[in-house]
């Protein structure tokens, strides 16, 4: 049931109603493991789009039909474009799964056991079998026009947030650019988190996002950095409908998403009562193809896309709305348009946008009195707009129809829509039905039974049981928690048990030490080992402090010089802490602090 509304202050001070919102997230995030049905090994974030020995793949991408015969609504639009892909293909992180040329292997086993180890940390209901299914996307983010999911447990909690959903799936292709793909990223394992739609406000969202990444990252088992985790947002409002709005990276964007579509929603419910009184449903009849006009004698010329457009033998195209004057105009939010609406479904067709009769029209080169002369014979009259495009005649028609299309909605569609870096969305495709999933045939359904003891090794800690691991206290210890290199340390002094000054200089070392040196690297273009690299290392100059061999001076010098050349015993030797008779004999020497320092200053 919705609650209360909410009373908000409008932009001239008067108290107005808020329709209630509510919100749930999808988290996708990524393993760190190799790919889910090949053997191929997974990129690292910055490795996606820097291939070895590239080739290329084209295909064109068509749907099928579900098990029932059935169409399902968002493959059949994303065909009706008619797209052909190129992809980037590398023997470096891709095989002939990617390539959609032989079928699956068996799934990935430790992906497997992450996902059910995940699943029971959130005390999830898991499934007695999976089912690996087929979900048709012919939007060209797979070669094979379907990407492979399998529903691993539901229900739940994290954080005090109530779970739907767990499923397993694979990650879709990196986008170069339109219609280009990199093959590399295809078939890293995802695991999708599914919320209930508990959230009532951009802001509950962004929290919500912030705790459940928390709470993933502290598994070894995922991958860090830039777009190895990403949300989904599911918002509607009271008299709405759900939209799903896709690839919010920035938690301060997803805010922004939250409540810039609970305006967009308010807004066209408004709109569409306004439309209603205006009986403009009933008035809008299935556009035929006379209703199209060419309107291309009232361009008067000028630059831009118009002028090319013409030159290259297209022309402009309009029909008249009935019942619309000044409905187009509308801001559903600032910047965004109510035009902007039926801009994106003319796009289902191919052309860049629309121009209509709530603009200022002359600045396209276009003479309004001319257009509405041509106009007066499809019936336009003093309450309708009129809608054009630029392009051929059979393109242009599509366009327009899908116009109508949208216009004649008397309700917010449910869509899924596309997240943009300024808090904005823009239409991708309606919501798919269950048309678009059907069994895999090329693997058997898995007995979860035969994997749960072993699942339990994979399950992620709590913050305190992870805390207590680490066992330092204050800023350090919450770091390392928010690091990607926890699970390294904690591997280190596990093997090695050191002192708890060692475990300090440890972490400090690897948090901030690392990320220092590692800038200075970069900015002289110096090559850097990895931590691993030198794992050893760092554990020999570990118990060297706690035997009270080095000062700690020394052991973060030795640390850099092990990043950066390699460390020698001779190294290790010279900066050994000094004591007994040869401390007594320098000091005797020197006679001043000061100038020991100097001499010594590791040491």
């Amino acid at each position: 049931m919705w609650g209360n509304r909410d009373i908000v202050k409008t932009e001239k001070g008067n108290e107005k109603e808020e329709k209630k919102l509510k919100a749930g997230l999808e988290i996708h995030q990524r393993l760190n493991t190799g790919k889910l049905f090949c053997r191929c090994k997974s990129p690292l974030p910055d490795e996606i789009f820097k291939t070895k020995e590239e080739k290329l793949i084209y295909r064109e991408l068509y749907p099928s039909l579900s098990e029932e015969g059935e169409r399902d609504i968002a493959a059949l639009l994303e065909s009706i474009k008619g797209n052909a892909y190129l992809y980037h293909y590398t023997d470096e992180f891709c095989c002939l799964v990617e390539a959609d040329e032989e079928p699956i292997n068996n799934i990935n086993e430790k992906a497997l056991l992450i996902a059910l180890g995940i699943a029971l940390s959130f005390n999830m209901k898991i499934a007695d079998y999976i089912q690996v299914m087929r979900k048709i996307v012919i939007d060209g983010s797979n070669t094979s026009g379907f990407q492979r999911t399998m529903l691993i447990a539901m229900d739940g909690e994290i954080e005090g947030i109530p779970l739907e959903t767990l499923c397993l799936e694979e990650e879709s292709a990196g986008i170069v650019k339109e219609n280009e793909f990199a093959l590399s990223r295809l078939g890293i394992p995802l695991i999708e988190l599914s919320t209930k739609p508990i959230f009532r406000s951009g802001k509950e969202v962004k929290e919500g996002a912030l705790k459940i990444g928390k709470r993933l990252r502290l598994s070894n088992y995922v991958m860090r950095g830039l777009g190895t985790i990403r949300q989904d947002v599911n918002v509607s409002i009271e008299g709405g409908s759900r939209v799903e709005i896709k690839g919010a990276q920035d938690l301060d964007t997803l805010e922004m998403l939250v409540e810039k579509e609970r305006k967009r929603q308010a807004k066209l419910l408004e709109i569409i009562e306004k439309l209603k009184q205006r009986k403009a449903f009933e008035k809008l009849k299935p556009i035929k193809k006379e209703d199209v006009v060419e309107i291309t004698k009232a361009y008067k010329g000028g630059k831009g896309f118009i002028e090319r457009a013409i030159k290259n033998g297209k022309g402009i195209f309009a029909v008249v709305l009935k019942a619309h004057k000044g409905i187009l105009g509308e801001y559903l939010y600032e910047n965004r348009r109510y035009g902007k609406e039926l801009s994106e479904y003319a796009s289902i067709a191919g052309v860049k946008g629309i121009i209509h009769s709530d603009e200022e029209v002359e600045r396209y080169g276009i003479d309004r009195e001319e257009v509405e002369e041509m106009l007066k014979e499809k019936g336009l009259g003093k309450e309708d707009a009129w809608v054009a495009v630029v392009g051929e005649r059979r393109e242009a028609t599509k366009a327009l129809f899908w116009v109508y299309k949208r216009a004649s909605m008397s309700f917010v569609p449910k869509e899924v829509r596309k997240a943009l870096k300024d808090g904005t969305s823009k239409f991708l495709r309606p919501l798919p039905t269950k048309a678009r999933l059907y069994p895999e045939t090329d693997t058997l359904m898995i007995d979860t039974k035969k994997w749960l003891e072993k699942a339990k090794a994979f399950s992620i800690k709590t913050k305190e049981e992870i805390k207590k691991e680490i066992g330092l206290e204050g800023e350090i210890a919450n770091k390392l928690l928010a690091s990607p290199k926890m699970h390294f340390y904690l591997e280190l002094v596990k093997e090695i048990n050191p002192c708890l000054l060692a475990k300090k200089m440890i972490a400090i070392a690897i948090v901030d030490h690392y990320k220092a040196i590692k800038r200075e690297a970069l900015k002289n273009n110096e090559k850097l080992s990895s931590l691993e690299e030198i794992k050893e290392e760092i554990k020999e100059l570990a118990l060297l402090l706690c035997k009270d061999k080095l000062t700690k001076k020394a052991f973060a010098k030795l640390f850099e010089k092990a990043l950066k050349k390699g460390l020698t015993k001779e190294d290790i030797k010279s900066m050994e802490k000094i004591k007994g008779k040869e401390l007594e004999r320098i000091v005797e020497h020197y006679k001043e602090i000061k100038k020991i320092m100097e001499k010594y200053p590791y040491r």
